[in-house]
């Protein structure tokens, strides 16, 4: 189960990502920071020996869940269109497997239409990210692309990085 806002869905066992969650949580009313939540997700419900591939809101927590609906998209599309510079590690869903590709599909031609019309800045993070923006044909409209994912945080976030650390 995964926690978003006072809803619980059936992601994964939350037990593990609990102390991260209000982490997060804590830390965006600490710095007044909007927290963007989805509001509908992409899941498989089980019926009986089959699964159905269905769109269900954030008030459902019968199914598993794999990437966000297409009202999160809207929403993270209306963000991003709200924003000079994007940075962005990690898919919002299984975007390997169609039709669970479609949160992170759309989310990277927002951002790659918006850097390519200068509208924004684009810095892409992490080595699923970047495979995705690959797969998805708009890598190169990107500002900038690293397959650093943690230690591109790490380095956003001003944390010392061992390697940066040794050269000094």
């Amino acid at each position: 189960m995964a926690f978003w806002g006072n809803k619980t869905l059936k992601i994964f066992n939350s037990k593990e990502y609990e102390s991260d969650i209000d982490e997060i949580v804590e830390n965006a009313r600490k710095h007044n920071c909007e927290l963007i939540m989805p509001v509908d997700f992409s899941a498989l419900i089980n019926d009986q020996e089959t699964f159905k591939h269905v769109i269900i809101s954030s008030e459902d927590n019968s199914a598993s869940v794999f990437d966000i609906g297409p009202a999160s998209v809207e929403l993270f599309k209306k963000h991003i269109r709200e924003s000079k510079t994007i940075l962005w590690n990690g898919p919002v869903g299984l975007f390997e497997k169609a039709p669970f590709n479609f949160g992170t599909m759309s989310i990277a031609q927002e951002i790659a239409k918006l850097t390519k019309e200068r509208q924004l800045v684009s810095i892409i993070g992490g080595g699923d990210t970047s495979f995705a923006i690959k797969q998805f044909g708009v890598s190169q409209d990107m500002s900038h692309v690293s397959t650093a994912g943690g230690a591109f945080m790490s380095y956003i976030e001003g944390s010392p990085l061992p390697g940066i650390e040794a050269m000094k």
